[in-house]
């Protein structure tokens, strides 16, 4: 039987051959595991047969494989037709959840090494363009830097085990933990995120009625 992912017997590698591999390692081992020489085993070949492809190693290889599972995860984001600008923002923001469990390393890899790449000054690009057509558009700076940070701490943050808080006899976060779990993530991250911006969005109108109410008792005096 061949190896996932290999060409068969005699079949020259192609870009498309070593990215596939890589994909496909992601999704089972995590971003960390991909390196040229696992690429090469996973297609049957020797490492130095996959540097002519890639003259930049590693880096190159990664950012191959980060590049195709960012146009996959896009082409699953489907916007509902007569979606609201709020609804239209959760789509690129529901895929974080999507992209950590089911490729996990990558946006670790996009939000360090990758944060300023094509795939992240896209994906931010989309992101602001959303903020800028819905209620957000007056505080567009103040909810890009919110979401970036939310988000952010969502893909880093790592909670302490249930177990672990257990076997220390801290039996309230025990109980917390266990329930954390069972929870669905991505809608957990979606409603918090919503309820920052949605946040963000109110404290803006009591400054925008000051700042008018300035502009007209100003016209005021000078009248």
């Amino acid at each position: 039987m061949g190896t996932p992912g290999a060409p068969s017997r005699g079949q020259r590698i192609t870009v498309d051959d070593i990215v596939e591999a890589g994909v496909e390692l992601t999704a089972s081992e995590g971003l960390p595991a991909v390196t040229v020489r696992a690429v090469a085993a996973r297609l049957g070949v020797r490492s130095p047969s996959l540097y002519h492809h890639l003259p930049g190693g590693l880096e190159e290889l990664r950012g191959l494989v980060v590049g195709r599972i960012q146009e996959l995860i896009e082409a699953e984001d489907v916007v509902p037709q007569g979606a609201t600008a709020w609804d239209r923002l959760e789509v690129p923001l529901r895929s974080v959840g999507r992209v950590t469990r089911t490729y996990p390393g990558v946006l670790e890899h996009i939000l360090t090494a990758g944060k300023d790449g094509p795939t992240t000054l896209s994906g931010s690009e989309r992101t602001v363009q959303l903020l800028l057509e819905s209620e957000l558009a007056d505080v567009a700076p103040e909810a890009y830097v919110a979401i970036h940070a939310y988000v952010t701490g969502w893909v880093f943050a790592q909670r302490p085990s249930a177990a672990a808080a257990k076997d220390n006899g801290l039996t309230a976060l025990a109980r917390v933990l266990r329930n954390a779990d069972r929870l669905d993530q991505e809608k957990v991250l979606l409603d918090g995120l919503r309820a920052l911006l949605v946040g963000l969005a109110q404290a803006q109108q009591p400054q925008a009625t000051k700042a008018s109410s300035s502009a007209r008792g100003g016209r005021t005096r000078a009248g």
